[in-house]
């Protein structure tokens, strides 16, 4: 595999680990009927640590990330966050 190829590869892999933890976050949330279960189930502290998890992320690889993938980080996490708050004022 060239470098190209692997870098392209990791971007795919980096965009599928946020996609794969918001939801997750999301079904903590209440949002997404949990596929194991059938049920719809809120965990607002389950939620909260991949919030925190997706932030720290987004802090330790930030001069590592291409604008594109900052941008996506960005907007997951305010999302959840947004979806969150919503959440915890019912």
């Amino acid at each position: 595999m060239s470098e190209n190829s692997i870098r392209e590869h990791h971007k795919v892999l980096f965009a599928n680990l946020v996609m794969m933890l918001s939801t997750s976050a999301m079904q903590h949330l209440g949002k997404l009927t949990n596929p194991a279960t059938g049920i719809v189930e809120t965990d607002l502290d389950s939620a909260q640590v991949i919030i925190d998890t997706l932030d720290m992320l987004q802090t330790r690889s930030a001069a590592t990330l291409e604008q594109s993938e900052a941008h996506m980080l960005r907007d997951v996490i305010n999302s959840l966050r947004q979806n969150h708050a919503e959440t915890s004022a019912v």
